[in-house]
């Protein structure tokens, strides 16, 4: 696999992180990893309960070492076929005391392009440099 990472520059109304892979595989492969619910979880480490819908909210568990505890809703915002899969969560919601659904969400986005010999995936995270939540900011080395 190769992987071009690229840091997009901070705008005035929000941080964006930015990453660029190549990954060699069909497009269709690709795309099945990210927009099945079941795959998705699998490469993130989570249990999602159900399929993903444009529209709808997912509910998950994370399965990561030291975070079992933490449940997740992913709101998806748009699903275009083989191109395109985007969704908010809000990433640093890992007390299950707080209510964390009046706290901004993080937009992240999947653009699958051509280029020559595989479609890179582009991961955008707008907003998440700089988001606050109650575990405070946290930064990118």
């Amino acid at each position: 696999m190769t992987a071009n990472v690229e840091k997009a520059q901070a705008t005035t109304s929000t941080d964006r992180i930015e990453k660029r892979v190549v990954l060699p595989a069909p497009r269709s492969r690709v795309w099945r990893a990210i927009s099945s619910a079941a795959e998705f979880g699998s490469w993130f480490r989570m249990n999602l309960d159900g399929a993903f819908a444009e529209g709808a909210t997912i509910r998950g568990r994370v399965t990561a070492p030291g975070y079992e505890h933490v449940t997740l809703d992913m709101m998806v915002e748009r699903i275009d076929p083989e191109r395109y899969f985007s969704y908010r969560w809000h990433p640093y919601a890992i007390d299950p005391a707080v209510d964390y659904s009046t706290e901004p969400t993080t937009l992240v986005e999947f653009t699958l392009e051509d280029t020559e010999g595989a479609p890179p995936s582009r991961l955008s995270n707008p907003g998440l440099i700089g988001s606050r939540s109650r575990a405070g900011p946290r930064r990118s080395a």
